[in-house]
Protein backbone atom coordinates (compact mmCIF):
# COMPACT_ATOMS: atom_id res chain seq x y z
CA UNK A 1 0.00 0.00 0.00
CA UNK A 2 1.40 3.29 -0.88
CA UNK A 3 2.01 6.07 1.81
CA UNK A 4 -0.14 9.23 1.87
CA UNK A 5 1.52 12.26 0.29
CA UNK A 6 1.90 13.57 3.81
CA UNK A 7 3.92 10.25 5.18
CA UNK A 8 6.13 10.92 2.04
CA UNK A 9 7.11 14.58 2.73
CA UNK A 10 7.86 13.81 6.35
CA UNK A 11 9.85 10.61 5.67
CA UNK A 12 11.53 13.01 3.00
CA UNK A 13 12.29 15.49 5.41
CA UNK A 14 13.94 13.46 8.05
CA UNK A 15 16.30 11.96 5.27
CA UNK A 16 17.24 15.25 4.57
CA UNK A 17 17.97 16.20 8.09
CA UNK A 18 19.91 13.29 8.25
CA UNK A 19 21.93 14.24 5.65
CA UNK A 20 22.46 17.76 6.29
CA UNK A 21 23.58 15.87 10.19
CA UNK A 22 25.61 13.41 8.74
CA UNK A 23 27.94 16.13 6.72
CA UNK A 24 28.27 18.80 9.29
CA UNK A 25 28.92 16.31 12.28
CA UNK A 26 32.03 14.47 12.96
CA UNK A 27 32.67 11.67 11.53
CA UNK A 28 31.16 8.38 12.75
CA UNK A 29 31.46 5.42 10.43
CA UNK A 30 29.22 3.61 13.05
CA UNK A 31 26.63 5.65 12.31
CA UNK A 32 26.80 6.20 8.45
CA UNK A 33 28.43 8.71 6.05
CA UNK A 34 26.68 10.42 4.01
CA UNK A 35 29.49 10.54 1.09
CA UNK A 36 28.80 11.54 -2.99
CA UNK A 37 25.23 11.67 -2.39
CA UNK A 38 24.63 8.78 -0.45
CA UNK A 39 24.97 7.21 3.30
CA UNK A 40 27.05 4.75 3.19
CA UNK A 41 26.96 1.89 6.25
CA UNK A 42 30.18 0.73 8.03
CA UNK A 43 30.94 -2.37 9.02
CA UNK A 44 34.11 -3.95 10.96
CA UNK A 45 35.12 -6.54 8.73
CA UNK A 46 38.66 -8.66 9.39
CA UNK A 47 41.29 -8.41 6.66
CA UNK A 48 43.99 -11.53 6.19
CA UNK A 49 43.33 -13.01 9.03
CA UNK A 50 45.10 -9.87 11.39
CA UNK A 51 43.44 -7.94 11.71
CA UNK A 52 39.40 -5.55 11.63
CA UNK A 53 38.92 -2.12 10.13
CA UNK A 54 35.67 -0.26 9.54
CA UNK A 55 34.96 -0.73 5.53
CA UNK A 56 32.03 0.17 3.60
CA UNK A 57 29.52 -2.19 3.32
CA UNK A 58 29.91 -1.97 -0.72
CA UNK A 59 33.80 -2.37 -0.84
CA UNK A 60 34.29 -5.85 -2.17
CA UNK A 61 37.22 -8.06 -3.64
CA UNK A 62 38.16 -6.18 -7.03
CA UNK A 63 37.50 -9.27 -9.59
CA UNK A 64 40.42 -10.99 -10.61
CA UNK A 65 39.99 -9.95 -14.48
CA UNK A 66 40.54 -6.18 -13.10
CA UNK A 67 43.45 -6.48 -10.99
CA UNK A 68 46.07 -6.54 -13.54
CA UNK A 69 44.88 -3.99 -15.55
CA UNK A 70 44.84 -1.28 -12.71
CA UNK A 71 47.36 -2.64 -10.99
CA UNK A 72 49.84 -4.00 -13.89
CA UNK A 73 53.08 -3.82 -11.16
CA UNK A 74 53.92 -7.50 -9.56
CA UNK A 75 54.13 -5.51 -6.32
CA UNK A 76 50.55 -4.34 -6.23
CA UNK A 77 48.42 -5.23 -3.18
CA UNK A 78 47.98 -8.78 -2.13
CA UNK A 79 44.38 -7.91 -0.91
CA UNK A 80 42.44 -5.45 -2.96
CA UNK A 81 38.76 -3.83 -2.24
CA UNK A 82 36.67 -1.44 -4.61
CA UNK A 83 33.72 -0.17 -4.90
CA UNK A 84 31.29 -1.27 -7.72
CA UNK A 85 32.60 1.46 -10.53
CA UNK A 86 35.98 -0.04 -9.30
CA UNK A 87 36.48 3.81 -9.06
CA UNK A 88 37.62 3.85 -4.96
CA UNK A 89 39.89 1.17 -3.53
CA UNK A 90 41.78 0.18 -0.74
CA UNK A 91 44.81 -2.49 -0.73
CA UNK A 92 46.96 -4.12 2.05
CA UNK A 93 49.80 -5.85 2.09
CA UNK A 94 51.70 -7.19 4.83
CA UNK A 95 55.72 -7.56 5.55
CA UNK A 96 58.19 -8.70 7.98
CA UNK A 97 58.84 -5.91 10.36
CA UNK A 98 62.79 -4.99 10.13
CA UNK A 99 62.78 -1.78 11.83
CA UNK A 100 60.92 -0.43 15.05
CA UNK A 101 60.43 2.84 13.53
CA UNK A 102 57.70 3.03 11.56
CA UNK A 103 57.95 6.67 11.23
CA UNK A 104 61.58 6.43 9.10
CA UNK A 105 59.90 3.70 7.05
CA UNK A 106 56.97 5.76 5.71
CA UNK A 107 59.62 8.46 4.90
CA UNK A 108 61.68 5.74 3.17
CA UNK A 109 58.70 4.64 1.16
CA UNK A 110 57.53 8.01 0.76
CA UNK A 111 61.24 8.93 -0.72
CA UNK A 112 61.34 5.88 -3.20
CA UNK A 113 58.06 6.91 -4.39
CA UNK A 114 59.26 10.38 -5.35
CA UNK A 115 62.22 9.30 -7.14
CA UNK A 116 60.24 7.00 -9.17
CA UNK A 117 57.40 9.55 -9.94
CA UNK A 118 59.43 12.75 -10.29
CA UNK A 119 57.49 15.72 -10.97
CA UNK A 120 54.17 14.53 -8.02
CA UNK A 121 53.31 16.11 -5.10
CA UNK A 122 53.13 14.24 -1.56
CA UNK A 123 52.34 15.76 1.92
CA UNK A 124 54.16 15.94 4.40
CA UNK A 125 54.10 12.32 6.80
CA UNK A 126 51.76 12.80 9.47
CA UNK A 127 50.61 10.68 12.33
CA UNK A 128 47.48 8.77 13.05
CA UNK A 129 45.83 10.51 15.99
CA UNK A 130 45.25 7.48 18.25
CA UNK A 131 46.87 4.61 16.17
CA UNK A 132 50.85 4.08 15.89
CA UNK A 133 51.13 4.44 11.95
CA UNK A 134 52.02 7.31 9.75
CA UNK A 135 50.71 8.30 6.16
CA UNK A 136 51.01 10.52 3.54
CA UNK A 137 48.86 11.66 0.27
CA UNK A 138 50.07 12.12 -3.19
CA UNK A 139 48.19 13.06 -6.79
CA UNK A 140 49.22 11.17 -9.76
CA UNK A 141 47.80 11.18 -13.16
CA UNK A 142 45.88 8.50 -14.98
CA UNK A 143 44.81 7.89 -18.47
CA UNK A 144 41.28 9.50 -17.73
CA UNK A 145 41.50 11.97 -14.96
CA UNK A 146 43.80 12.71 -11.74
CA UNK A 147 43.88 10.55 -9.06
CA UNK A 148 44.60 10.99 -5.01
CA UNK A 149 46.46 8.41 -3.15
CA UNK A 150 46.92 7.93 0.64
CA UNK A 151 49.24 5.40 1.89
CA UNK A 152 49.57 3.94 5.75
CA UNK A 153 52.33 2.37 7.16
CA UNK A 154 51.86 1.01 10.64
CA UNK A 155 52.90 -1.87 12.99
CA UNK A 156 50.40 -4.81 13.99
CA UNK A 157 51.23 -8.01 15.51
CA UNK A 158 55.16 -7.90 14.71
CA UNK A 159 54.58 -6.87 11.53
CA UNK A 160 54.51 -4.09 9.40
CA UNK A 161 51.18 -3.21 7.70
CA UNK A 162 50.95 -0.75 4.86
CA UNK A 163 47.19 0.09 3.48
CA UNK A 164 46.86 2.30 0.15
CA UNK A 165 44.07 4.34 -0.72
CA UNK A 166 43.01 6.24 -4.10
CA UNK A 167 39.68 7.69 -5.19
CA UNK A 168 39.11 10.11 -8.15
CA UNK A 169 40.64 13.94 -7.58
CA UNK A 170 37.32 15.28 -7.48
CA UNK A 171 36.12 13.14 -4.57
CA UNK A 172 39.41 13.52 -2.84
CA UNK A 173 38.02 16.25 0.05
CA UNK A 174 35.03 13.81 1.11
CA UNK A 175 36.97 10.29 1.36
CA UNK A 176 40.14 12.01 2.90
CA UNK A 177 38.91 12.29 6.46
CA UNK A 178 36.54 8.91 6.42
CA UNK A 179 39.82 7.32 5.08
CA UNK A 180 41.61 8.38 8.68
CA UNK A 181 38.74 7.62 10.30
CA UNK A 182 38.93 4.34 8.96
CA UNK A 183 42.83 4.05 9.77
CA UNK A 184 41.89 4.91 13.17
CA UNK A 185 39.39 1.86 13.38
CA UNK A 186 41.64 -0.67 13.18
CA UNK A 187 42.14 -3.59 15.99
CA UNK A 188 44.53 -6.68 15.53
CA UNK A 189 43.35 -9.55 15.76
CA UNK A 190 44.59 -12.05 18.90
CA UNK A 191 47.54 -13.90 17.99
CA UNK A 192 46.49 -17.99 18.00
CA UNK A 193 47.66 -19.92 20.68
Amino acid sequence: MEKPFRQKMKDQEVLEKRKKKLKESDIILSEGVYIRGEIKEFTRKSIMKLFTIMLPNDFFPMPQEYISVKYPSTFRPQRILTTADLKVNMGFNIFPRNSKDIESMANQIKEVLKKEQAGLNFSTCEKLETKKGYWFGFRNHATDNDVYNMMLIAGINQQILQITFNCPMNEQVEWKQIILQMWESIERLKESA
